[in-house]
């Protein structure tokens, strides 16, 4: 092993004379792992000085850019030596592991509770915990998701300053032309992520600055034209199959409207759409003519019809949004296209960047029973779904809304 350089305390100079991780002291707990492997090495290329531990020492022995090894009971003597500028642990009991929620808990949670606890008393300038899209999945109720729930929950309420988190999602093996662009495919379906992406977004935690900020997220690379050319053709046979299958219950449901009271049975309404263009919403009329212009929770119940009463509770008010929904305005999953005197809703929109993506019929909001009557927690649940989409989660969120599971806009009582 080379001697150990002294410790330039990397972290702790200002982002203008930060040169990378030059001379930066990195303890990577857990090396023996699949990212460790190619972690260790990433980062001793980039001048970093590594210490590797892993449960077994001989694991690691020959491990590529390790300057030092340790086993991983030795990690609390090694932070008592005062000369490591960043911790990234990769101790993990994973998602493959069959094992009690306390079992996880320990290992995912205590464990790291205690490394932090012992890399603040060792003046540690950072602390780099990794979680993963799983636990970002509300569905997700495994021992796994849910102690890294756990555990990001007390990062964001107890955790000290430098505890950053980096969420990554599956990491693909590493690959080069037509095996690369089969990745990028897949990950369309399931997010995925190249391990450079991952590395990189683990460098940015590493030389952030002293205050706590939002997780780093890997975004995945199926992001791009394969999910949307994929999705794009989903949301046209959908809407031509509507047309095709319903288009008589459609037809019965007009002269249900009509035969009410009077009024046109159709609800045409402008929406905000995608990079904030004005669309025309289609709906059947569920409301009274003459009804103000508003969102549905600030109208009173009194105002829906008796037929509109059984198309809001069935969701059948929505089919002539298939219509839509071939001309591009709307997509299968999204957000739920706001009027544009929504103004709250409409800036924190604009400053998450959800305008980035095509409105949909239904969304992950909406199947978790949030609605537009707290404009906060819905985008905060978009930003969620605009991270963590892919084709499987598309299906399940439009299967959970024909179940019946969440809602619509509830009107005000």
């Amino acid at each position: 092993m080379s001697a150990s350089p002294p410790s330039i305390h990397a972290l702790n100079v200002s982002e203008d004379d930060r040169k990378g991780l030059s001379g930066c002291r990195v303890l990577v707990t857990g090396a023996s792992g699949s990212l460790g492997r190619r972690l260790v090495p990433w980062l001793a290329e980039r001048n970093a000085y590594v210490i590797a531990t892993a449960r077994d020492r001989a694991a690691i022995v020959d491990m590529a850019g390790a300057q030092e090894i340790c086993a991983d009971r030795e990690i609390s003597d090694r932070l008592g030596r005062r000369d490591i500028d960043a911790v990234v642990d990769l101790i993990v009991m994973n998602s493959n592991a069959t094992a009690l929620f306390d079992e996880f808990h320990a290992v995912n949670v205590e464990r790291v509770q205690a490394l932090v606890g012992q890399a603040e008393s060792a003046a540690v300038g950072r602390v780099v915990l990794i979680t993963s899209f799983h636990s970002a999945d509300p569905d997700n109720d495994t021992g796994y998701a849910a102690s890294k729930r756990a555990l990001e929950k007390w990062v964001a309420e107890t955790a000290p300053q430098p505890v950053r988190l980096v969420v990554l999602p599956k990491i693909a093996p590493d690959a080069n032309g037509a095996r690369r662009r089969i990745w990028q495919c897949l990950a369309a379906v399931k997010p995925a992520a190249f391990f450079e992406a991952a590395a990189a977004a683990i460098e940015r935690a590493i030389l952030s600055a002293a205050t706590p900020d939002e997780p780093i997220w890997v975004s995945s690379i199926g992001h791009d034209r394969a999910y949307r050319l994929v999705s794009r053709a989903i949301d046209i046979g959908f809407a031509i199959a509507i047309f095709v299958g319903l288009g008589w219950a459609m037809i019965l449901l007009a002269v249900a409207i009509r035969l009410e009271g009077t009024g046109p049975a159709l609800f045409r309404q402008r929406r905000v759409g995608r990079h904030e263009r004005p669309f025309t919403l289609y709906k059947f009329r569920t409301m009274a003519v003459g009804t103000n212009e508003g969102a549905t929770h600030e109208i009173g119940a009194a105002a829906v019809s008796r037929v509109g009463h059984f198309l809001r509770r069935t969701k059948l008010d929505e089919l002539p949004q298939a219509w839509n929904i071939l001309r591009g305005d709307l997509a299968l999953v999204g957000p739920r296209p706001c009027l544009f005197v929504q103004d709250e809703l409409i800036a924190r929109r604009r400053a998450a960047g959800i305008f980035s993506l095509t409105p949909g019929l239904t969304g992950l909001a909406q199947v978790n029973g949030i609605d537009m009557s707290d404009p906060a927690e819905l985008v905060r649940w978009e930003v969620l779904y605009c991270r963590i989409r892919g084709l499987l989660l598309d299906v399940r969120i439009v299967l959970q809304t024909f179940l019946g599971r969440g809602g619509g806009d509830r009107v005000a009582t």
